[in-house]
């Protein structure tokens, strides 16, 4: 037990509102929270005096609140007493603030929990992949919560910021599929059609795969999982997770590989070769997920590097007369 009480509450308040905190900083000191309780912290610091006072018991006092050196002290000291000249009340009305913002607090604590039991598809303790269509139309407010809440489960939340989220809202409701964004201790969100992916998982080195039309083709480094087929029509593409091919100029099967050393290609118009290694670092690809990249070959040439560009001689042109398609989607690894 420890002896917080309203007027540590006040001042915690205060101090979080400067700080920026949402409404969950707003609901201040938790009265229990896992093993620590706070019985004291509905009574006001005059009550606690006058009542040791009354029974003649002493009560010892933190050298470290007699300064002026801790924003709490210089919040003690001069904003509470300027603040009482304005509303004498001032401690009471802050923790009742608390109070009617921690009812709305775990209000919404439990819509979140309700909406996450049907936004999850598969969990892993470092990996976890959440259904997008629904989580397009939900509010911000909701949202935000549901994200911190997630990434709590595979990652701590101290260094994630609200940009950081914000980003991952931007990626939900404006990103394409085999958009990606990085983020603190090693957190990816990824975006495939139907899945936002969130996961500290550290990619492993893609091993060599042979890739034949027709086939489903599951990577098991990445969890992304490659098919290939042929039509006489050209279907739409984006380049990063469908890419379309001219199957006159392509050696079938073909090669899934990691990168090695001295690779290079044709990036889609861009006009020119270009080493992979360069590529990798124009486009921001991390060092450590660049072993993990696929590379579709036709023969000894890079066709692919799947998620980001198609190489520019094999895509088709008004002669083509039959097309591979070929496409990338994530899956549970």
């Amino acid at each position: 037990a420890v002896a917080h009480h309203k007027n540590d509450q006040a001042e915690t308040i205060l101090i979080n509102l400067l700080r920026g905190s949402g409404m969950k900083g707003l609901t201040g000191i938790s009265p229990v929270r896992k093993n620590i309780i706070r019985p004291l912290i509905d009574v006001g610091k005059e009550e606690i005096i006058d009542y040791l006072s009354n029974i003649r018991e002493g009560y010892m006092v933190d050298s470290s609140n007699l300064g002026n050196a801790y924003l709490r002290n210089k919040i003690r000291a001069f904003i509470i007493p300027e603040l009482k000249n304005l509303n004498p009340g001032i401690v009471e009305t802050l923790n009742r603030t608390a109070e009617i913002l921690t009812q709305e607090n775990d209000y919404l604590e439990m819509a979140v929990t309700r909406t996450m039991i049907r936004l999850f598809s598969r969990k892993t303790e470092s990996r976890i992949e959440m259904f997008l269509i629904p989580m397009e139309t939900i509010p911000a407010v909701l949202l935000r919560r549901i994200l911190r809440r997630t990434i709590a489960e595979i990652t701590e939340l101290k260094s994630l910021s609200l940009r950081n989220i914000e980003d991952i809202i931007e990626l939900i409701k404006r990103g394409k599929s085999g958009d990606r964004i990085y983020l603190p201790n090693n957190l990816r969100a990824i975006r495939n059609y139907s899945l936002l992916v969130l996961t500290t998982e550290l990619p492993s080195r893609l091993k060599t795969y042979s890739l034949k039309a027709g086939d489903d083709l599951l990577l098991r480094e990445t969890g992304l999982v490659l098919k290939a087929q042929i039509s006489d029509r050209q279907p739409d593409s984006d380049g990063k997770s469908i890419a379309v091919f001219d199957l006159a100029r392509i050696y079938l099967p073909l090669t899934v590989r990691a990168r090695k050393k001295g690779d290079f290609f044709f990036p889609a118009h861009f006009g020119k070769k270009k080493k992979l290694q360069d590529f990798f670092v124009d486009e921001k690809v991390p060092r450590d997920e660049r072993d993990s990249v696929p590379l579709i070959c036709s023969g000894d040439n890079i066709i692919w590097v799947v998620g980001y560009r198609p190489d520019d001689r094999y895509i088709p042109d008004k002669n083509t007369k039959e097309f591979l398609t070929i496409t990338s989607r994530i899956t549970m690894k």
